[in-house]
């Protein structure tokens, strides 16, 4: 590969410049191949309904090593915009509310379930205990079902900019389901998530950091609801699930608060069956 320019990387893969309008992600040797046909298969079907998707190529393989070749979008982050452009950041909520709202107009059938991908994450976590489990995953079966085509994992970083247009990157989380688990699981990301870049740092940046993140986030849930007509009760109705399919992702500076709002929502559910 020291041929081709890398331009980005992270924990399952790296991406390449591939000739002029395209893009190699290369997936590292640990990367399951179900993983990566799965990512694939879903960024071709997203990219028949909706706009703001990359066009994906094909697969291919270099050095023993399986990849993906994307269209190549000439822009930065959501995340690197708003590093560069602060005053802007309520617009750029407005965006991502804009974005997520047009992807849950989208309507399939044609990809795994939402309920039983939760219910996979749920039951492979070993912090929670199996009477904890059954409760969750039987909550999760009561609530309602959907059609939607949701992302799974959106947040300001797999959204990318480009003069263009934005476009939302990184599929390989999609399910169709219920938009309000959706928007629920990017609360989450927008509000509680660990933030490596900000371990080291003083306190009155940390406080900063945290004013920007409150500001961004109302933008795009106000942004998100005025499209919509989503009520708040829908969405943190999916809290319990949230956090537990995040417990699965096993990062040990969210855990506290994982297991704090868990065991708040085990005992409203607990103290609903007994009413």
């Amino acid at each position: 590969m020291d041929n081709y320019n890398l331009i980005g990387e992270g924990r399952e893969s790296e991406v390449y410049l591939w000739g002029k309008n395209q893009i190699l992600k290369l997936f590292r040797t640990d990367v399951s191949e179900e993983r990566i046909d799965f990512e694939y298969e879903a960024s071709e079907l997203v990219q028949k309904h909706y706009e703001h998707a990359p066009k994906v190529f094909g697969k291919i393989e270099v050095n023993d090593r399986r990849g993906i070749l994307y269209e190549f979008i000439d822009g930065k982050t959501m995340n690197e915009k708003i590093m560069n452009y602060k005053l802007r950041i309520r617009k750029f909520g407005k965006c991502l509310g804009t974005l997520h709202a047009k992807l849950h107009k989208q309507k399939t059938s044609k990809i795994r379930s939402q309920k039983l991908y939760f219910e996979k994450r749920i039951r492979n976590t070993s912090l929670l205990t199996n009477s904890q489990k059954e409760i969750i995953i039987n909550y999760l079966h009561s609530l309602k079902d959907g059609k939607s085509l949701c992302h799974g994992d959106l947040h300001p970083d797999n959204v990318l900019v480009s003069h263009k247009a934005p476009f939302v990157i990184d599929w390989s989380n999609l399910t169709i389901g219920n938009p309000h688990a959706d928007i629920a699981r990017t609360t989450y990301l927008l509000k509680k998530s660990y933030d490596p870049d900000n371990s080291g740092r003083s306190i009155v940046f940390r406080a900063v950091v945290k004013v920007f993140r409150s500001i961004f986030y109302r933008a795009y849930y106000k942004s998100y609801r005025k499209i919509t007509k989503t009520s708040k009760n829908e969405i943190k109705a999916w809290e319990i699930i949230i956090c537990a399919v995040r417990l699965s992702e096993d990062i040990p500076e969210e855990l506290d608060y994982l297991f704090k709002r868990i065991n708040y929502n085990l005992k409203k559910i607990g103290s609903a069956k007994s009413s």
